[in-house]
């Protein structure tokens, strides 16, 4: 079977970023990124109502300071 993928474009800069953006921008599964964020100093979500989104800026920021 032939299956099409779509990739997800992240935000323009400056904009919050879904998990699944995150996900595809780093190419690691929802499993992965969920452990992650479960790491010390991890930043925060921001949550409106059910939505959930990351300031890619600030993971960009943690990933260079803990590789």
């Amino acid at each position: 079977m032939n299956q099409k993928t779509t990739k997800v474009a992240l935000p323009v800069f400056g904009a919050l970023a879904t998990v699944e953006q995150l996900c595809n921008h780093y190419q690691i599964c929802r499993m992965s990124f969920y452990r992650l964020s479960k790491r010390a100093g991890f930043p925060e979500p921001s949550r409106l109502g059910r939505c959930v989104r990351y300031d890619l800026r600030l993971i960009e920021s943690f990933l260079s300071e803990h590789d």
